[in-house]
C-alpha cells in the first residue's frame, strides 16, 4: 500500500511540476535532533507459532525506554541531501502467546538505522515545496523474546540481523501560518534486494514553530515498519508514537 502511495504521488508531483520561484544557489544547512516515545509491536513466527509482544508508548515512558533522531540536511537550489540517524531501545513483558505453556514473555527491542536519501524539487510555490528522493537505508537490529516458565521452562528466541535497504522517498514542507512550519516525510523500500528486508515503511509528520532565526521547536509523529527474515525465522517491527524536538540553522 505505501508503495503504491508513494508511486502515485510521484506521478502526480511530475504531472503537475510547475516552474519553481527564483532559487538560491547558496548552501543551506539544518540539524534536528529528536526523541521518540513509540509504542513497539514485536511478531516473530517461531517453530511453535507467532509470538507477538506489544510494548505502549507509557511502557516506555515508565521504563525510560526512548528512541533517539537525529537529521541533518544540506539544501541549494532544487537539491537537498538528508541523512538520518535513528537509535531505538525498548523492553517490557506482555501476556504469554501460548497460553499456560508460559507465564509471559519479556521482549527486549534494539535498533540503530543509518539513512541517507538525495531529494530533488518537483514543485514549488513561495510557501510550499514537494520533493522526490531515493536512498539508502542500513539497520542493525538486536530482538530477544524471554518465555517465562510455565509448564514448560524458561525459553529465549534472539534474533541479530544487519542489512541494507534502497528506499524511495516523497517529502512535503510548507509555512502554515506565521511563525508554523509543516513538514512530512515518506519512504518505502527494502523489495527483497539480496539481503534487504522484505518490505519497510515509514511516515514522519511534524510541526515546527520558529523561535528566531536559527532555532525552532518541532513535535510531531513517526511510524515505522520493518518486514524481514533471519535463519528462516520471518519477523515484523513495528514502532510508532510521538517525537519531540530542536532544530538548528547553519
Amino acid at each position: 500500500m505505501m508503495r503504491n502511495i508513494l508511486l502515485a504521488g510521484s506521478a502526480a508531483a511530475l504531472a503537475a511540476a510547475a516552474p519553481a520561484t527564483a532559487q538560491d544557489r547558496s548552501w543551506h544547512y539544518s540539524a534536528t535532533s529528536y526523541l521518540w516515545f513509540p509504542e513497539t509491536k514485536t511478531r516473530i513466527q517461531t517453530p511453535r507459532g507467532a509470538a507477538e509482544s506489544e510494548l505502549s508508548v507509557q511502557d516506555a515512558l515508565e521504563n525510560l525506554d526512548m528512541g533517539l533522531m537525529l537529521t541533518a540536511q544540506a539544501q541549494r537550489d532544487r537539491w537537498s541531501v538528508v541523512g538520518d540517524l535513528l537509535y531505538l531501545d525498548v523492553d517490557g513483558s506482555a501476556p504469554s502467546p501460548f497460553g499456560l505453556l508460559f507465564s509471559e514473555v519479556a521482549a527486549e527491542s534494539k535498533l540503530t538505522a543509518i539513512s541517507g536519501y538525495g531529494f530533488y524539487q518537483v514543485w514549488a510555490d513561495p510557501r510550499h515545496r514537494l520533493d522526490l528522493g531515493a536512498g539508502l537505508r542500513a539497520a542493525k537490529a538486536d530482538v530477544t523474546l524471554t518465555f517465562r516458565a510455565g509448564v514448560l521452562p524458561q525459553e529465549r528466541l534472539r534474533i541479530k540481523d544487519d542489512w541494507i535497504d534502497p528506499v524511495l522517498a516523497l517529502r512535503y514542507s510548507g509555512q502554515v501560518a506565521q511563525g508554523w512550519s509543516a513538514s512530512v516525510a515518506a519512504d518505502y523500500g527494502g523489495f527483497h534486494i539480496g539481503d534487504a528486508s522484505e518490505e519497510t515503511w515509514q511516515v514522519i509528520a511534524t510541526l515546527g514553530y520558529q523561535l528566531n532565526e536559527k532555532w525552532s521547536l518541532q513535535g510531531g509523529y513517526r511510524y515505522l515498519r520493518i518486514d524481514q527474515e533471519k535463519d528462516g525465522l520471518p519477523y515484523r517491527l513495528e514502532m510508532s508514537g510521538p517525537v519531540i524536538g530542536v532544530s538548528m540553522k547553519f
